[in-house]
Order: C-alpha cells, then structure tokens, then sequence
C-alpha cells in the first residue's frame, strides 16, 4: 500500500514539475515578460548584494560549472564567436584600457627607459639593514616563498639614496600600483620613526 502511494505522489510531482515547466516556458518565450523580468532583477540588485557576494566555490562545483560551459560553447558554437566578438570590439571601441582610463596609468612614467638599475650589492645592503624583513607586513624572507624586493619610496628609479630604499615582500610591493602619495608619505613616516631620515 505505501509504495502504490510512494509511486503515485512521485507521478504527481512529475506532473506537476511538467506544468511548472510548460508555463514557465510559455513566459518566457513572451519577450515583454522577459523584458519585465530582466528589469526587476536589474532593479533588486541595485539594492541589494548578490546571494554569492564572499562565497567560495567548493571544486566538485567549479567543475560542473565548467562543463556546463564546455557543453555551451561546443552546442552553441554561432552564438559563442558572436560573444567573443562583441566582448572584443567593445574594448576597443571604447578603448578602456588606454592610457589616462587606465587605472594604473602614471603619466607614462613606465614608458621611460631605466638609465641604470639599482645594483645588487645595494639591494643586499638595504635587506641585511632591514633584518631580511618586509617592512609593510614584518615577515621574513624565510617565511616567504619569493625573496624580498627593494622598493624606492619615491617612485623613482633613479634615485639610489639608502634612505629612499626599504624592503617589501612581492604581495606588499604589488599594493603600491595606487594612490602612491599617500604610499611615499606612508614610508616616509617608517623611514623617520627608525631615525633613518
């Protein structure tokens, strides 16, 4: 008796999800409802943060999403380059990237040629006076898996003055792409608290 019930609320559901989805197909093949829709998904989310704003993704679900895309691209293949290539004329189009729009751009400081390079006795000198440290953070060089790099305070490569030189680890030094006043008046202030100013 309970499996003719189990069997016949599954051949309900299955019912029911068939509805479900023959409705829900009739609406959205209507382009004012999608339309609509679009609009008020639009509208939500400019209020509020996304469901998965912070969330991580575990690798069982990268890899299904990663199929669903193969399988896309391989069933969809017109509709795919028609993608690629609107994605690719908007960049240029609008040319984003270039030059003042750029968010790292420095009035073309990294077109200049270096003259000469701050040479390696230099850099050995500033890291053995630093403790083999990095300054931003206070890791050691063991503790990383790179070695430590020397920084100009000023942002100018030319300028090898001992007291313009500290020494950060590659994560701390990839920071400093933005806002480098603030950065130079930041180590400025180091260099002055360890009477090295």
């Amino acid at each position: 008796m309970k499996k003719m019930i189990r069997d016949l609320n599954a051949s309900k559901r299955e019912d029911t999800k068939g509805k479900i989805r023959q409705k829900a197909n009739e609406r959205y093949s209507n382009p004012e409802y999608k339309e609509k829709h679009r609009q008020s998904i639009k509208a939500f989310y400019a209020t509020h943060e996304h469901h998965t704003k912070g969330k991580h993704k575990s690798a069982e679900q990268k890899l299904n999403m990663s199929k669903a895309r193969k399988s896309w691209c391989k069933n969809n293949p017109d509709k795919l380059k028609e993608v690629v290539e609107k994605s690719r004329l908007t960049n240029i189009e609008r040319e984003t990237h270039k030059n003042e729009r750029n968010a790292n751009w420095h009035s073309g400081v990294s077109k200049v040629k270096m003259l000469r390079h701050t040479s390696k006795e230099l850099k050995d000198k500033i890291k053995q006076r630093d403790g083999y440290r990095c300054q931003q953070c206070f890791r050691f060089e063991t503790e990383l898996d790179e070695s430590l790099v020397v920084h100009h305070i000023d942002f100018d490569k030319l300028n090898d003055d001992e007291n313009n030189l500290i020494t950060l680890c590659n994560s701390c030094h990839s920071q400093l792409s933005f806002d480098r006043e603030n950065w130079i008046d930041y180590f400025k202030n180091v260099m002055l608290q360890r009477g090295l100013d």
